[in-house]
């Protein structure tokens, strides 16, 4: 189980990080073998529409979503659904109980504002900072 949570964490950081290069030069589509298998394990699960986007960016609430179902804790966030701290944060948006369980875990921050900006793109300090903390969090070693 450890092999494949650090499996999966890899992938999550190689994904990021060729998200964050550019777009021309990540390769991956939705019918790429790592992109599959993925999706097959419930860690992708694209927007509404069922669309993965894997030409954008990624934002905050989508980062810490990919972590908390990386960590096994996916059922843990659907009981966190709800009003957060944040005051950027509507109770009906879609990533609260990640964003709370998140939190709570000591995975991510908000900003001192007490904002939260989950439609902002990651930066890569912070997808750094919540790696390593939920790494911490869900013991991989």
């Amino acid at each position: 189980m450890k092999r494949f949570k650090k499996l999966l964490v890899t992938l999550l950081v190689l994904t990021f990080v060729l998200s964050t290069v550019s777009v021309g030069f990540a390769a991956t589509t939705e019918t790429s073998p790592s992109v599959v298998r993925a999706k097959a394990l419930g860690i992708l699960k694209g927007d509404e529409k069922g669309n993965l986007n894997l030409d954008k960016p990624i934002t905050r609430a989508e980062a810490i979503t990919l972590i908390i179902r990386i960590s096994g804790l996916e059922s843990s966030a659907n009981l966190m659904k709800g009003q957060t701290k944040f005051k950027d944060v509507p109770a009906t948006h879609w990533a609260t109980g990640y964003i709370n369980l998140g939190v709570g875990q000591g995975i991510l921050k908000g900003y001192p504002d007490g904002t939260f900006k989950p439609n902002n793109n990651v930066t890569y300090a912070e997808m750094k900072y919540s790696l390593l903390m939920s790494k911490q969090k869900i013991k991989i070693s």
